[in-house]
């Protein structure tokens, strides 16, 4: 094969990595972000950063063609804006996401002010109907009350202590005992409609000595380690415990309807002895209902302030024009009278 076949493809190879070296050489350098244990003078950097104006930022449209407001000492000539009735309730509609009563600008009794929390928005419904809060469920966190629940914990220790006199543990004075246990505990829950619940539990636990005989909180074992279900000392060894609970309440927090009302007994706490019961279903529907009506209830009285201030509006107009009508005729019959 002639070299000249030969140094072609290597040359061409070279051109083509030199390009990708420049490229990447030109890319601006990136923020490194670390998994795991990192060097924390990264983390320093950034946050000792200084952040400073943006002064070459545009203005943007909204400011820049935006008209001066309208003053008393500088009258001008504005384009006449009909506008009707049904186009200024839209305008109020869609502009008044926290809903505002008539009459409250400068206004010290202004509800914004004094108590913003009992003040109407388009937010409340989904509020209330989204909320967590004890006394004041959502809908969704009522049915959450129903879910089924799996919980689980491990734990593992381990103990070494020096005997200081011969014990019948075989551990002669200056020996080390070692003592390891784990304790794996596991569960399954689901409460039902008519307020029983069923559970679905899963115990191990595990002890290891370094004595011959085994001695542990149970008595002489023939093995140094081994699996139970039970620490007591009353329960022998042998396989992990499985256990199944059903429990049904016959009077109290019992039956579909009080559960729907109230919602699981058995899931509620007590204050000064009397059982919450106002975490159901049916009455975080209520709470969701009376948000909509509440909501709607404030709707209503933005229009209807919407319709007393535009008819206000368009009294002072026709006031207006029936005292200039009046001032133009006076002073025309005062110039023939004058003339």
């Amino acid at each position: 094969m002639p070299l000249r076949t030969i140094w072609r493809p290597w040359k061409w190879a070279s051109v083509v990595l030199s390009g990708g070296l420049l490229a990447g050489c030109s890319t601006s350098e990136k923020k490194l972000s670390y998994i795991g244990e990192a060097d924390l003078e990264h983390y320093k950097d950034v946050v000792t950063s200084i952040d400073y104006p943006a002064v070459n930022q545009e203005t943007p449209d909204e400011v820049s063609y935006s008209d001066e407001p309208r003053r008393i000492r500088n009258p001008r000539k504005e384009e006449i804006w009909n506008l009707g009735l049904e186009e200024a309730v839209h305008t109020a509609l869609a502009n008044n996401e926290i809903i505002r009563d008539n009459g409250q600008f400068l206004s010290p009794s202004n509800r914004l002010l004094t108590n913003p929390d009992f003040v109407q928005s388009v937010y409340d419904p989904a509020l209330q109907d989204t909320s967590t809060l004890f006394g004041q469920n959502g809908v969704e966190a009522a049915l959450s009350e129903f879910d089924a629940t799996f919980t689980t914990n491990f734990l593992i220790g381990r103990s070494e202590s020096i005997s200081e006199t011969n014990s019948f543990n075989n551990i002669q004075a200056g020996d080390t005992l070692e003592s390891t246990a784990g304790d794996f505990r596991s569960s399954l829950s689901k409460i039902f409609a008519d307020g029983s619940q069923a559970s679905l539990q899963h115990n191990v636990l595990y002890q290891a000595f370094n004595n011959g005989s085994g001695t542990g909180a149970g008595g002489t074992r023939l093995f140094q380690s081994y699996f139970t279900n039970n620490p007591s000392a009353t329960q022998n060894a042998g396989i992990p415990g499985l256990q199944f609970d059903y429990r049904k309440p016959l009077w109290a927090g019992g039956g579909t309807r009080f559960t729907r009302i109230a919602g699981p007994i058995s899931r509620r706490p007590n204050l000064q002895a009397t059982p919450q019961v106002n975490q159901g279903v049916v009455i975080s529907r209520i709470r969701t209902d009376i948000a909509i009506a509440d909501f709607e209830s404030a709707t209503q009285n933005l229009v209807k302030d919407v319709e007393d201030v535009y008819w206000e509006l368009y009294l002072a107009y026709r006031r207006y024009d029936a005292e200039l009508t009046a001032r133009n005729s006076s002073l025309h019959t005062w110039r023939k009278v004058k003339a």
